[in-house]
């Protein structure tokens, strides 16, 4: 302790340098110590090309692009129906939508006139009529209605005439029974009556048809069609249709009749067709090899056993997904880019051939073997519920949609795959899952593995996680701000204080944890408590027993740590291989957003005699310069009766250059044997341990990296005979690589001092001028291991006395004088100017976690923006604290590019280097 009244001086000097060479002269500064002789002192030294697929991802459903792209609108096709509703169902929805999202042909409502554009309104008189009526009619009076609304001018009563001048009519969604009465439009050439109620339609005399849409009625056959012999586009999908006889319609180009009763459908006289939709009928064959102009091919949802495309050369999407195929040959089709075979029968599938794809989805069949490495334009891949042990994915670049779920692998590189948005790989035998590549990552679902990692630190993009049974000890998602849903559950997680803060995250489980820890120390008193649980409220905990004979007196939270779990009335023998379990109220977890769907966070707690080691990793010194030696001493030791086996120690160090590491040496006992790389590597095994052995493993680095906080881990794994085997555990040590142009003298043992102070201001070499000069720092003069340049100078001090009585910080410039202390001629006047300096608070001194305080308390009443040191003057006062300010440790911030040198008009002499002290004192009292 500082007695009160004494005046405490702390003395920093800082040489600054200037030398006239000619046109050059170096300036620079070094800090030497300066104590006063008498003094009570303290020492110190762009439209975007991939809308669509955004618009998949925000909708979290993949999908596929349409492989009828050209059909009439629908709810869902074919390879549009979601991977999990296709495991549930073998078949396509039922229910017709007028709304779509496949292009169709352009229905306009349109009419021949007479010449001149006058509307002729004389004609036969049809009569209207509906049905029950007791008299014939001509036409059906709500059709006629119906066009009356869409043509103002159409007479009432209806005439032949007017409905002679039809040529384009859309009468869709109009809630029609019936269109009694199109006979008269003779001149039609285009009908779109989809999306009504119509029962029947005769076409008889339509015999001009185009295009015809009768999608979703109730239509058991379509009379005179056959007479329609210049139809090119016909869609009759969504009705109940038996039978098609399109055989007299040789120029239809365009088919869509899915969702009918067919068991059979000629296109053989159609040759010039080029997209064919028949998918969701009873077809049991399909003969499309004279139709070699076809370009989509749907045929989904059938009964087919063979499918022969190899006439059809021109394919670019073919679904034929839902069938008995045992075999599928497309070698022939090498244009295709989509193709959809999923729920069939297969047992293997070549697309070697294919290398167009961009859309391959072969979900629901048997296939052991797959190889798309040459598919680099592959968009969209799902192969999940097959056989397949390997993939390789090195070869598909733009790959956005993945989906291998419940298959046979047991690795998975998608390192190559950084386009990646969505990834569902659940169900396999994956025991590593490498994502850091992956930053796109929106949806990942890796659930049912046997993962023990999962380091999704770098996919700040995902927004759903599900990871649900598998290894998982712990999972850190401190950095996935965008998470709304996460699955843990089912895992070894005892930690979910990492969700704090997620605001977004609505729907959290992390339920049904199996968590094993070794039987904790049980007191004289036969207490225990059960440490392990993290939450950051520390409360809402509930446990109770399951299996401990005899069961413990109480089971209850610990009253000032609501994480930790106090057992009474215990033994060692009642609590092995025995255990609790625990669940906390969703509403008292801080964890995920505050207004949520579920919050979950329940398990097992199973007290094992399994292996426990001690994993102690220290440094020599947590401190130290860039390319200094550290000397670390890695200390490892069995704490339990279960020994441990096959230990291995993975070291890991920061900026690791190969020959970093030397003089290994490995002790354990009294045997000391040199040790490789190997040994701190994981490779070679350190060998086994009983209760109270220990390794200790000695090594060198080097340090190298930025002048900030670094962080080496030591990692141990190793195995014993219990369940829960493998284990591992991580020793982390925080060390701190010093700025090359500031001091560093902690004072660890006095309670005020100088820590730091700036080692140079080097002005560089400059010419000898006949007028005033001002000069400033160069960067080029800064080359070494630092932040000044972008982050300033600093003087820093610290107050950490029980009774703050204020201190102040000074600083004065000496002469500039030569190496043998002579003056520097014409010298007097010179000046170092201190601008915009600014006053901190630093918190976490010497620490990972060292900042600057936002909103600090106590600060020093009087801080010096602007100052001027001239040579050779008295010191100046730069921040004065008085009594009660300046508490703690607060550093003197001086912006690089505002300092600046002042030399006079001919200083100097030429070849001399000259150089000034810059001192700083620290003065208990101000």
């Amino acid at each position: 302790m500082i007695n009160q009244r004494q005046k405490l001086r702390t003395f920093f000097c800082a040489l600054l340098v200037t030398s006239l060479l000619l046109s050059t002269s170096p300036v620079f500064a070094e800090t030497v110590q300066d104590v006063p002789v008498g003094e009570p002192t303290i020492s110190s030294k762009a439209e975007d090309p991939l809308k669509e697929y955004k618009e998949r991802a925000q909708n979290q459903v993949p999908m596929a692009e349409s492989v009828e792209s050209q059909d009439v609108p629908e709810k869902t096709s074919e390879i549009e129906t979601s991977p999990t509703e296709l495991k549930e169902t073998t078949g396509e929805s039922l229910t017709p939508t007028s709304e779509s999202s496949e292009e169709q042909p352009e229905m306009t409502n349109q009419r021949i006139e007479p010449q001149g554009g006058i509307m002729p309104l004389a004609g036969k008189t049809l009569r209207e009529g509906l049905p029950g009526d007791p008299l014939p009619y001509d036409i059906d009076k709500n059709f006629a209605d119906v066009l009356r609304t869409i043509y103002p001018a159409a007479p009432n009563p209806m005439t032949d005439d007017f409905m002679e001048s039809l040529g384009s009519l859309n009468v869709n969604s109009k809630n029609l029974t019936s269109l009694k009465g199109i006979e008269y439009a003779v001149n039609l050439y285009l009908l779109n009556c989809s999306f009504n109620q119509l029962n029947e339609l005769d076409v008889n005399s339509n015999v001009g048809l185009m295009t015809l849409n009768v999608n979703s009625n109730n239509l058991t056959s379509l009379k005179g069609i056959e007479h329609a012999v210049n139809l090119t586009q016909l869609v009759c999908e969504f009705n109940q249709l038996s039978e098609l006889d399109i055989s007299s319609n040789t120029k239809l180009f365009f088919l869509n009749c899915r969702y009918n009763q067919l068991s059979e459908l000629d296109v053989s006289s159609n040759t010039g067709l080029t997209n064919l939709s028949c998918g969701n009928n009873q077809l049991s064959e399909l003969d499309v090899s004279s139709n070699t102009a076809l370009t989509t091919l749907s045929c989904a949802n059938n009964q087919l056993s063979e499918l022969d495309v190899s006439n059809n050369t021109a394919l670019t999407s073919l679904n034929c997904g839902s069938n008995p195929l045992s075999e599928l040959d497309v070698s022939s089709n090498t244009a295709l880019t989509t193709l959809g075979c999923v729920n069939n029968q297969l047992s293997e599938l070549d697309v070697s051939n294919n290398t167009s794809l961009k859309v391959l989805d072969c979900r629901i069949n048997q296939i052991s073997d797959l190889d798309v490495s040459e598919h680099s334009s592959l968009i969209e891949f799902y192969c999940s519920d097959n056989q397949i042990s390997e993939l390789n994915m090195s070869g598909n670049p733009l790959l956005l949609f993945f989906l291998c779920s419940n298959n046979r692998l047991s690795e998975l590189d998608i390192s190559s795959n950084t386009a990646l948005m969505q990834l569902r790989c659940e169900g396999n035998q994956l025991g590593n899952l490498d994502i850091n590549s992956n930053i796109a990552l929106y949806d990942l679902h890796c659930s049912s593995n046997q993962l023990s990692e999962l380091d999704v630190s770098s996919n700040t993009a995902l927004v759903n996680l599900f990871c649900l049974d598998n290894l998982l000890s712990k999972l850190d998602i401190s950095n996935n701000t965008l998470l709304t849903t996460l699955d843990c559950s089912s895992n070894r997680i005892s930690d979910i204080s990492s969700a704090n803060g997620l605001t977004a995250l609505t729907d959290f489980n992390a339920s049904n944890q199996q968590i094993t820890i070794p039987v904790p120390p049980v007191s004289l008193t036969d207490e225990a408590t059960v440490d392990v649980l993290k939450t950051t409220a520390r409360t809402g905990l509930t446990a109770t027993n399951v299996d401990i004979n005899p069961a413990p007196a109480t089971i209850l939270p610990n009253a000032s740590n609501g994480d930790l779990i106090d057992l009474t009335g215990v033994t060692r023998d009642s609590l092995s291989d025995k255990s609790i379990s625990f669940e906390y109220a969703s509403s008292a977890l801080q964890e995920g957003a505050s207004t949520y769907t579920t919050k979950l966070f329940s398990g097992i707690i199973t007290f094992a005699d399994v292996s426990e080691l001690k994993n102690e990793l220290q440094v020599s010194s947590n401190k130290t310069k860039s390319g200094e030696e550290l000397t670390w001493t890695w200390t490892i030791t069995s704490l339990t009766e279960k020994k441990a086996e096959d230990i291995k120690a993975t070291f890991t160090l920061p900026n690791y250059v190969n020959g970093d590491i030397t003089d290994i040496v490995i002790t354990k006992g009294a045997s000391s044997v040199a040790g490789d790389m190997n040994h701190l590597n994981g490779t070679t095994s350190l060998g086994n341990l009983e209760q109270r052995e220990s390794i200790v493993i000695t090594f060198k680095s080097v340090a190298r990296g930025d002048p900030e906080w670094h962080e080496a881990i030591g990692r141990l794994d190793w195995s014993d005979t219990t369940p829960s085997s493998p284990h591992y555990n991580e020793s982390k040590q925080p060390f701190k690589i010093l700025d090359d142009e500031q001091t560093d003298t902690p004072k660890d043992s006095l309670d005020m001092g100088i820590l730091s102070v700036p080692i140079y201001f080097n002005f560089g070499m400059q010419d000898i001028d006949s007028t005033l000069q001002t000069y400033s720092l160069h960067t080029l003069n800064y080359q070494s291991n630092t932040n000044v340049v972008t982050d300033g100078f600093y003087t820093r001090v610290k107050d950490e006395r029980s009774s703050n009585t204020g201190w102040e910080l000074t600083a004065s410039l000496s002469e500039f004088v030569d190496k043998s202390g002579i003056g520097m001629p014409n010298g007097s006047g010179t000046s170092l100017k201190l601008h915009n300096m600014s006053i901190e608070k630093v918190t976490n001194r010497d620490t990972p976690q060292e900042g600057i305080d936002p909103s600090p308390s106590g600060t020093p009443s009087t801080v010096k923006t602007t100052e001027t040191l001239v040579a050779g003057d008295a010191a100046k006062t730069v921040v004065d604290a008085g009594a009660s300010e300046g508490d703690g440790t607060w550093q003197l911030r001086m912006p690089f590019t505002d300092l600046s040198l002042n030399v006079p008009a001919n200083a100097g002499k030429k070849g001399t280097v000259y150089q000034a002290k810059l001192t700083w004192s620290l003065n208990s009292t101000p």
